[in-house]
């Protein structure tokens, strides 16, 4: 435990602060300790399109832990906003230095992943339905996650190391 919050940087953000933006490089992270974000793309259906919302325990910006591509979207802060980053180096330490951590760490970022690419699949379906069939409306931004406000980094580690 000591060596996570050793890898990680804590960030304020007020809100409309971004903390990602769409196309630049990255090599972090982020776990919302407290507010909520926004992803937006203005590269992704013809303008600025709000992709996700994340809350308190969820996770941002972890596509560069699987993939150095630039950012697929902008994330900003919907509210006031605490966040703990971690950087690719950071990562890299705890899977020498603390691998429980950093196996359960990856854990929820391939979940992060597999949840956003069935989202993906749902909409490229709807997208593929014959044109004479009903379509569904479009999803409004889904939230990744919904705990109480007061979780918090400890919140989250619980239910990293599956205390709740």
């Amino acid at each position: 435990m000591q060596q996570l919050l050793l890898c990680i940087r804590w960030k304020t953000l007020h809100k409309g602060a971004t903390l990602y933006t769409e196309g630049e490089a990255g090599d972090s992270m982020a776990i919302v300790l407290e507010g909520t974000v926004a992803a937006k793309s203005k590269l992704k259906r013809g303008g600025d399109f709000e992709l996700e919302r994340t809350s308190v325990g969820g996770i941002v910006g972890e596509m560069v832990c699987v993939d150095p591509a630039p950012r697929s979207a902008t994330v900003t802060a919907l509210q006031p906003t605490v966040i703990a980053e971690l950087n690719r180096d950071g990562l890299l330490a705890l899977r020498v230095g603390a691998p429980k951590i950093y196996s359960l760490l990856m854990r929820q970022v391939i979940a992060v992943v597999s949840r956003r690419l069935r989202a993906i699949d749902e909409r490229i379906d709807a997208d593929l339905a014959p044109t004479d069939a009903p379509k569904s409306a479009p999803k409004k931004p889904e939230v990744t996650q919904k705990p109480a406000a007061s979780e918090g980094f400890g919140g989250f580690l619980d239910r990293l190391l599956g205390k709740k």
